[in-house]
């Protein structure tokens, strides 16, 4: 249950919908657009797709390297993927994220910027955008998947023994210390 609970927070803390708002004060008036741009624009859909892509991931790592999981770790996979999407599906914890994204819009825009992305996203253009966000993320992340390669072949080696020397040298590594 703790490995659960860690790694539903793991999770939630990887999703690009989701994070961490600078705390000030906010005004009711600039709270209430807040949620009701959060209720237009909160998709339960892009948590089960964030699920489907990120949970098996990180669960393959943690159930293959275990000799008592290794066997099973396909169904555990499924179980537990399955049991994050169902809890996060509840409308108490709906609730509860659209609370998370209402303060996160109110401390990044002020009142009149919430209104007029309101107003963007209740015209139709705006809905069809809601709706295909999803999916061109989904799809952005494929084809960026699909670059990778050429991506690092672009000198991340040269950059990684670079930065990892750097941090020998200011101390945050041992000198001795190897890859």
């Amino acid at each position: 249950m703790k490995l659960f609970k860690i790694l539903a927070l793991c999770t939630l803390l990887s999703l690009p919908v989701i994070h961490t708002a600078n705390a000030h004060a906010q005004s009711e008036e600039n709270l209430k657009a807040a949620y009701e741009m959060a209720e237009l624009t909160y998709n339960p859909d892009a948590f089960d797709q964030a699920f489907d892509m990120i949970a098996p991931a990180m669960l393959k790592g943690i159930f293959k390297t275990h000799p008592e999981t290794k066997k099973y770790s396909e169904i555990l996979i499924k179980a537990f993927t399955k049991s994050m999407k169902e809890t996060f599906n509840e409308k108490k914890n709906q609730r509860i994220l659209i609370t998370v994204f209402a303060q996160v819009y109110a401390a990044e825009f002020n009142k009149k910027e919430l209104q007029d992305i309101i107003a963007f996203y209740k015209t139709d253009t705006g809905q069809k955008c809601l709706k295909k966000l999803p999916l061109i993320m989904k799809q952005a992340e494929q084809e960026s998947a699909k670059v990778m390669n050429k991506i690092f072949a672009n000198g991340f080696d040269q950059k990684l023994e670079a930065n990892i020397k750097a941090m020998k040298d200011n101390g945050s590594l041992p000198t001795d210390f190897k890859m």
